[in-house]
């Protein structure tokens, strides 16, 4: 997620806190929640990224000049030094000298010190504030890197139609300029100054505004870049916001599809505790919708009169993954990925084909929970529907194929039978 977006949700968590203390009742929150105005994440100004980018070149220019004379700390240690290598030493160190007879030996009928106490300072790099200088420039290569896969989901794709508001030529423009940036900061992480604090462990985020920080001024300029720069300082922090972000865009979904509230006690929402567990009716659906532990939305559905209850995980991420990293969070649960651009399945795949707008995207994730189609129960309860296998095993009604996996039943339609489709598998 890039820091633009990052504002963005910031200010819409802001927002959202300010609808819930005016409507902190679940009847009237869900009631008016399509009054409550949901900003886009995915949109953003071009002039405004030419601006940042500006800054981003200042602040390196800054960086490069602090590497070229870094402040280093003055370190000094006690060591045993032999005697004819000490320049000088201090009276304390000449007491302590005195008092340690094993320093000393016998030379022409006179005791003379061989070895002498001495304190000996060296210039340390690796102090509190460079390693906040290499702290922003691994945040900074790293928003660079957002930025590069933002402008690549903006190029339209040749084989499908582009939705997208912005032109080839911007992107083309606009990429140019972060791969420049990109270059000169991969020269930075080749200096000295760089590997040699870089392989010490990493400080927190939460900078401390220390003296050379607050009057040093090439290290000033580059504090308050970092404290307009950074928004989360915890990743945590920011999944919970990004899963309370899309988690009121699917509410304001299911309204608009005709889902209603029930009056259940155990409906409560409350976004600052970060508490969400609402059930819903439509049909002959029913849907409880909440949060877990674990920075997931839960979908539990069902249908009237069933005991059988099916489980849906949607992990927000505000990240795009690489395909590792979603094949290793994928095979813990049986679940969606929703991101900024892209909804993925169970099976790693985009469900979405081009570049959607967030509601679209919560769209894809509702109509996926009640996929419904006319279809010959007699046909369908001997072959699964999707992959055509006859390894299907029936329970209660309910069909499972397994070879893909599919989960269906059917339902009674004016006379037709329907197949819902708990679990697609595509």
């Amino acid at each position: 997620m890039r820091i633009i977006e990052e504002q963005i949700l910031k200010s819409s968590i802001v927002q959202f806190n300010k609808y819930y203390k005016g409507n902190e009742d679940v009847k009237n929150f869900y009631k008016n929640i399509n009054t409550l105005d949901i900003k886009s994440l995915q949109k953003s100004s071009i002039n405004r990224d030419e601006k940042f980018f500006k800054e981003v070149s200042f602040i390196m220019s800054v960086i490069y000049s602090i590497i070229a004379h870094p402040h280093k700390s003055n370190k000094g240690e006690e060591i045993i030094l032999r005697s004819v290598k000490a320049n000088n030493i201090s009276e304390e160190d000449f007491q302590k000298t005195l008092k340690d007879p094993m320093l000393w030996k016998q030379q022409n009928y006179k005791m003379i010190p061989e070895f002498v106490h001495h304190h000996q300072y060296t210039d340390e790099l690796n102090i509190y504030e460079n390693a906040f200088i290499v702290l922003l420039i691994d945040l900074l290569d790293k928003e660079l890197t957002q930025y590069t896969n933002y402008y690549v989901n903006l190029l339209p794709s040749i084989a499908l139609e582009a939705t997208e508001i912005i032109d080839d030529e911007q992107v083309l423009r606009l990429l140019k300029k972060v791969n420049m940036l990109s270059t000169r900061f991969q020269f930075i992480k080749n200096t000295q100054f760089y590997k040699e604090i870089h392989r010490h462990p990493k400080i927190s985020k939460a900078i401390k505004p220390t003296n050379i920080l607050l009057k040093d001024r090439l290290y000033n300029y580059c504090f308050k870049f970092y404290r307009k720069f950074i928004q989360y300082e915890d990743i945590f922090e920011i999944s919970k916001d990004f899963r309370i972000y899309y988690s009121l865009l699917i509410l304001k979904e299911l309204k608009n599809q005709g889902f209603k509230l029930t009056t259940l006690k155990s409906n409560q929402i409350n976004l600052k505790e970060n508490v969400f567990n609402i059930k819903l009716i439509k049909d002959e659906f029913n849907l409880i919708m909440y949060f877990d532990k674990m920075n997931q939305i839960i979908f539990d559905c069902s249908i009237k009169g069933s005991d059988k209850h099916f489980i849906h995980r949607i992990i927000c991420n505000p990240n795009e993954k690489n395909e590792e990293e979603f094949k290793k969070e994928l095979e813990v649960v049986d679940n969606k990925v929703i991101t900024i651009w892209n909804v993925y399945n169970e099976n790693n795949e985009l469900i979405n084909k081009n570049v959607l707008k967030e509601s679209e995207l919560a769209k894809i994730i509702i109509d996926d929970l009640f996929i419904e189609v006319v279809a010959n129960k007699e046909v369908y309860s001997q072959y699964c529907p999707i992959c055509k296998s006859k390894n299907l095993d029936e329970d209660h009604s309910y069909y499972r194929c397994l070879d893909c996996m599919a989960l269906y039943t059917f339902k009674k339609s004016l006379n037709k039978d329907k197949i819902w489709l708990i679990n697609a598998r595509r």
